[in-house]
């Protein structure tokens, strides 16, 4: 008897050990012999501020392979972009030559917006080499620029990103893009091109007279095309563009543009740029440069490179009217006859640059 209540006692025992060991455990921290770590992990968020005229991110050093969330708020009161680009070494080029350069950009920030950008960065970027920066006309020169390094993972060997942007000097152009506008419709009313390209609008009609729209994105371009005029509608951007009129919004086209850099045939147009100043609040707004000449026939590439769309007009008036140009970009400008003509700006008329036309 008194071993069968040893063995009752002994086995109750055993399952109060059992159950203070493997039991309700609710209230007791267990911890795990094997840490199981996510499959997959989301981007890296890296926090930007942009103002007037400043550039602050929440990190300055990153590491090759990682995708990069970046956040990008504008707290100033003028438009900017962000681009992940080199330093830059020259102003003598427009919005569609500082693309070819850049890594990843946002086109356009208003105040008070936030836009994103995700981004990994495949080669490193030793010290000078890289900068997170705004390029609107002055923002640069007025100190909109962060340099950033990027390192390789540790063990790895990743090479740098070259120094030197692509030669498209020696790329192969590709032919002008002609669009008919005729019986209120477009043809073709589909176009593929590449950033920095080039296409022609004609309207054959010699009574009508027509006013052609072309919006890219939020913003848009007018130019005024006269009867049995063309006019040449210049892509500093890539991304999905539509081409209206006034007269008859019902009849579109549309213009896809590929993010690969190309460059339309028949001959570059000289360079003019509307540039800022913020420094000098006296000559802010001024065109680089301030004269040129060319051959009857030849156009020029009107640059506004400025942070609000801006009204220019061209004197003695040669049929294109008032030529309205969007924050950074562009307008080829034709001129068939000999003379010396001045181009200005309606909102900020101080400032003109002369063309000097000569004969062929």
């Amino acid at each position: 008897m008194k071993r069968y209540r040893f063995t009752i006692l002994a086995l109750s025992l055993l399952c109060l050990i059992l159950t203070a060991c493997g039991g309700n455990t609710s209230n007791k921290t267990v911890t795990p012999t094997t840490v199981v770590k996510p499959t997959s992990t989301g981007p890296q968020k890296v926090t930007v501020t942009i103002g007037d005229f400043y550039v602050h991110a929440s990190q300055t050093t990153f590491v090759t392979g990682i995708k990069y969330h970046f956040v990008v708020t504008n707290v100033g009161t003028h438009f900017h972009n962000f681009l992940i680009m080199p330093p830059i070494k020259t102003t003598a080029m427009d919005m569609a030559d500082l693309l070819r350069q850049t890594l990843g950009f946002i086109r356009n920030i208003q105040p008070n917006e936030t836009q994103t950008l995700d981004f990994t960065f495949d080669h490193t970027a030793p010290p000078g080499t890289l900068e997170l920066s705004c390029h609107f006309g002055g923002h640069y020169e007025a100190g909109m620029y962060q340099s950033i390094v990027v390192n390789a993972p540790a063990g790895a060997s990743v090479s740098p990103y070259p120094t030197t942007s692509a030669d498209m000097s020696t790329a192969p152009c590709d032919p002008m893009v002609t669009i008919k506008f005729v019986n209120g419709a477009y043809t073709p009313a589909e176009v593929s091109l590449k950033i920095g390209e080039t296409f022609m609008v004609t309207n054959p009609d010699d009574t009508q007279f027509y006013t052609p729209t072309f919006s890219p994105f939020k913003r848009q371009m007018v130019t005024l095309g006269s009867p049995s005029n063309s006019r040449y509608i210049y892509i500093p951007f890539p991304g999905s563009f539509t081409l209206s009129s006034k007269e008859h919004p019902e009849a579109k086209a549309t213009i896809s543009v590929s993010e690969a850099a190309g460059e339309t045939c028949g001959g570059t147009p000289t360079l003019v740029r509307y540039d800022a100043n913020y420094s000098d609040p006296k000559n802010r707004y001024f065109f680089t440069p301030p004269q040129v000449t060319i051959k009857k026939g030849q156009r020029i590439r009107l640059t506004n490179l400025l942070d609000q769309p801006i009204t220019f007009k061209v004197t003695p008036d040669i049929g294109l009217g008032e030529i309205n140009i969007a924050l950074s970009w562009s307008q080829d400008i034709e001129f068939m006859t000999e003379g010396t003509y001045t181009i200005s700006s309606v909102q900020f008329p101080n400032g003109q640059v002369t063309v000097n036309v000569q004969g062929t």
